[in-house]
């Protein structure tokens, strides 16, 4: 996964409302910010600090009482050895107990249009898939928000997008006088949704169609790995999670001996479950990896199962095996 991860966490715009900075006077405390971490709603959270480089998408509202505006609608960068908003807030003298939420990556051409701000709420934003294949925007936030009166506030972020990757290997005693190449791995899939949180999970719906087409390899690449030591062949995509997309992969047999073309094969695969082995929709925070194993013999013969897709690899998206284009 190439790595930059660590670092967005901070997801988009979500704020254009009018900025509310609450500076009042008298023995009020400066409200702070620890480091956002990195947290998944399928796994321990706190298990890794965000990258200084990263700048958040930050509101907050009051708890309690009825607040005309936002509290905080505000952007957290790392300055001078802190995280700091870009102005100074201090915690009200009155319900002085907010709710805080984080979002990003907070940087131009994120792919995200925040929806229009809320007193009280959580994040909600229109996406559009952006960024080339291997370095395309990985979109953090904090599913579960921080309540709180007093003290420095942490946020615990979470990848909301499915990172796709895949594997190549030939088939068990593969024909020596062949060479496989893989010719290209085109995924299709949404190229806009709609995100919010719904119990304190990314939750995403309005898939735009039809699928929009993402080339995880569009350059030949040979197969050599044998089976059961397959290995990573084209580039990540971070992708909309949910149901539809389909993988399309198309590879040619070649005589060893005299590189002339025997013969080639086209596999379509669908991510909803319709698949066999089932290959399921994709869910939020996940890293799915595809692991094709091409048999020389049935390409060259363009047979129905000269590309099979094994049973996917779904793991929790943990820090470290995510990318973001800042």
């Amino acid at each position: 996964m190439k790595k930059v991860f660590l670092c967005a966490m901070a997801v988009a715009t979500m704020a254009a409302c009018s900025e509310n900075e609450v500076t009042l006077d008298g023995a009020q405390k400066v409200i702070g910010f620890n480091g956002a971490q990195w947290g998944n709603s399928v796994m321990s959270r706190a298990d890794g600090d965000l990258d200084q480089a990263v700048k958040l998408g930050v509101f907050a509202y009051q708890t309690a009482g009825a607040p005309s505006a936002l509290y905080i609608d505000d952007e957290l960068s790392y300055q001078t050895n802190a995280w700091k908003l870009s102005k100074t807030y201090y915690w009200p003298l009155t319900d002085p107990e907010l709710t805080f939420y984080a979002y990003g990556p907070k940087a131009a051409n994120n792919g995200i249009t925040a929806a229009t701000c809320a007193v009280a709420g959580t994040p909600t934003f229109a996406y559009a898939v952006t960024g080339t294949p291997g370095a395309q925007t990985d979109v953090i936030v904090d599913l579960t928000g921080k309540t709180q009166s007093t003290g420095a506030v942490t946020f615990a972020l979470s990848h909301v997008l499915t990172q796709v990757q895949f594997k190549a290997q030939l088939s068990a005693s593969p024909n020596t006088e062949l060479v496989v190449k893989i010719n290209s791995i085109t995924v299709k899939a949404p190229a806009s949704a709609n995100f919010a949180i719904v119990a304190s999970k990314a939750s995403w719906s309005g898939a735009a169609t039809p699928n929009a087409s993402y080339a995880a390899l569009n350059t030949e690449t040979a197969v050599t790995a044998t089976n059961g030591s397959s290995t990573a062949i084209g580039s990540f995509l971070n992708m909309i999670p949910g149901a539809g997309a389909e993988i399309v992969v198309v590879a040619t047999a070649y005589d060893k001996s005299t590189a002339a073309k025997v013969g080639e094969k086209t596999t379509t695969i669908k991510c909803d479950g319709s698949a066999t082995p089932n290959v399921a929709a994709w869910e939020a925070g996940t890293l799915v990896t595809y692991t094709l194993t091409l048999d020389p013999d049935k390409v060259a013969a363009g047979s129905g199962n000269a590309i099979e897709f094994g049973q996917p690899t779904v793991n929790t998206w943990t820090p470290g095996s995510g990318n973001i284009d800042m």
